[in-house]
């Protein structure tokens, strides 16, 4: 496993260019839509703080087994989520392609 340091930075850059293209694609979007890549820019940061904190906080700190499931679990979890914020990214790209 990588270190807490490492993951948390990696947690760092990827939510930080997800950021960065939803909020490149806010400025495409029209009025009506505003409204939902603002929730989804609260979303990716509210996802960056709390993947944070569950990475310095794991499970049964003294079972290497409960350890490794935790943090593995932890990546699964993060990528259905970042999986999900692209899905989402995708989605109103297309409304606006389709205007």
């Amino acid at each position: 496993m990588a270190s807490k340091r490492q993951l948390k930075h990696d947690i760092e850059i990827i939510g930080s260019e997800i950021f960065a293209d939803a909020y490149e694609l806010r400025t495409l979007v029209s009025d009506e839509q505003l409204k939902d890549m603002d929730e989804l820019l609260n979303r990716i940061l509210q996802w960056m703080d709390e993947t944070i904190l569950r990475v310095g906080h794991p499970d049964g700190k003294d079972n290497p087994k409960l350890v490794k499931a935790y943090y593995r679990n932890l990546r699964n979890k993060m990528s259905e989520e970042i999986s999900s914020m692209y899905d989402d990214l995708k989605k109103i790209a297309e409304k606006i392609e389709k205007k």
